[in-house]
């Protein structure tokens, strides 16, 4: 495998490229551009398998130079890992999520480094390419902050990255360190994160966690009964909530009256159809 850095900081440049060689001796770095132009006409030049680029370089930012390879129509069929010591980039973090690509903070933690080398190789090896990530990626950072996608990038065991409708995932749960998506047409896809990391996104799409291991989709909720704590989604799939994760529903929906309006609507409409009015 060949492999670019695009780093205009010298030290950390060579500190990356000393990682690379420690624990990757057989991936061969053929080139370090410190600009965006220098790194737009090395990846021309060398055609990389794999880059790893900090985002904040001379000229711009490591975005300008995928835009550009982009705007020619340049494959992006080259993995990459961003590298950020900066924390103002909280939604360009966001897009990172969404797209399940790979984004480290410096100082750079080794363990994390070798995980993410790991995880290029192997799609490498799989030859699954990021091109349609890297396009969702751009289309995220170029829009609008208060914008929320209406998919996201699933990373399956193995690699393979599979794309999403979020509105179409009725629950999530937990698997030790994997999460089981369970999708409305009763697909099942096992990601290889843990719940915590989708719990983090899907907050924000109405989704909810009812106990350490289960995430449901609040539009797919029927009802719910507290007492039981049990949760009743509208396809009739039932899922038990905890002792705590019940509480914690049972609170948001009496602050939440939509919802209650959504379930007494739901009941209503059961009644005229048991007795036939």
């Amino acid at each position: 495998m060949k492999a670019i850095i695009i780093e205009d900081v010298l030290p950390e440049a060579t500190m990356i490229k000393g990682m690379l060689n420690n624990s990757f001796p057989t991936i061969e770095i053929i080139g370090i551009a410190s600009s965006v132009d220098e790194g737009i006409s090395m990846i021309l030049r060398n055609k990389p398998d794999f880059v790893l680029m900090d985002i904040e370089i001379m000229g711009g930012t490591s975005y300008d130079i995928l835009a550009s390879l982009r705007q020619y129509s340049i494959p992006l069929d080259f993995e990459i890992i961003f590298l950020t010591g900066n924390r103002r980039f909280d939604y360009a973090t966001r897009a990172f999520e969404y797209t399940a690509l790979d984004f480290l903070t410096k100082p750079i933690d080794t363990v994390a480094f070798d995980k993410a080398i790991t995880r290029v190789m192997e799609r490498k090896s799989s030859n699954q390419l990021n091109g349609a990530q890297m396009g969702f990626f751009l289309e995220m950072i170029s829009s609008s902050e208060n914008i929320l996608p209406n998919k996201m990038a699933v990373t399956k065991l193995g690699g393979v990255v599979e794309f999403v409708e979020i509105n179409q995932i009725l629950y999530l749960e937990a698997a030790r360190d994997v999460t089981i998506f369970v999708l409305k047409n009763k697909q099942r896809l096992t990601a290889s994160k843990n719940l915590g990391y989708y719990d983090n996104i899907l907050v924000n799409h109405n989704f909810f966690s009812i106990s350490s291991s289960l995430i449901i989709n609040l539009n797919e909720l029927k009802s719910y009964d507290h007492s039981q704590k049990l949760v009743l989604m509208v396809n009739g799939i039932q899922l038990s909530a905890s002792r705590r994760g019940g509480q914690d529903l049972k609170s948001y929906i009496s602050q939440n009256p939509n919802l209650e309006d959504k379930f007494r609507t739901k009941l209503m409409e059961f009644i005229r159809k048991f007795f036939g009015k």
